[in-house]
């Protein structure tokens, strides 16, 4: 049997739950692919040194992924429970 998902996340939910982490991201984008997202982190920050942003927000409940864009590590792509564009997150 498969387990349902305790949190879902649209784009306005993974934004409010990197404020909540405090990761500071210039901007989140929604992928074709349904529950995938590319955080742009601001560089400045520091906090994609060292990894401490990808655990941030490998963190968040709801995020099943993340992974560095090859050679930049201030872009990260989050892999969370997929929902329809018409429905709101949990």
């Amino acid at each position: 049997m498969i387990e349902p998902v305790a949190v879902v996340l649209n784009q306005t939910a993974l934004v409010k739950a990197l404020e909540r982490v405090n990761v500071v991201a210039l901007a989140v984008t929604e992928e074709r692919e349904a529950g995938r997202f590319t955080v742009f982190l601001h560089g400045p920050a520091g906090q994609w040194a060292h990894g401490v942003a990808m655990r941030r927000v490998a963190a968040i409940p709801g995020v099943f992924g993340v992974e560095e864009e090859p050679g930049v590590p201030t872009i990260l792509r989050v892999t969370v429970a997929a929902v329809d564009r018409g429905e709101t997150a949990a």
